[in-house]
């Protein structure tokens, strides 16, 4: 994912904060994921509120080792991606499509 980009969760997705990460539920295909990873749900709730530098920036301020945080963030990411849970939006004409942010109060 560039550092530049945008992602967003896709349309059917629905995901739910708990004390071990979160779940996150496609309904494409019918999928649960079970995520062990705050970091991970943090991302998604930040789905469409800047780029990956300045949400990983957002993130990583303040940490000890914020170098290592910011690559564990665009590490994070990555995962999620593979596993289809978001997207990079493609650009047009230098602008970013908008970005599906998610509805929190949708996700129970």
């Amino acid at each position: 994912m560039d550092l530049n980009s945008h992602y967003a969760v896709p349309s059917g997705t629905m995901f739910r904060r708990e004390d071990f990460g979160g779940i996150v539920y496609q309904r494409t295909g019918d999928r649960l994921h079970f995520i062990k990873s705050r970091l991970a749900m943090e991302l998604l709730e930040l789905a469409g509120t800047g780029t990956v530098l300045e949400i990983a920036a957002r993130i990583s301020a303040g940490a000890p080792a914020e170098q290592a945080m910011r690559e564990h963030i665009l590490t994070t990411l990555r995962r999620l991606e593979e596993m289809g849970i978001v997207h990079e939006l493609e650009y047009q004409d230098g602008a970013a499509e908008s970005a599906r942010v998610p509805d929190l109060a949708d996700n129970r």
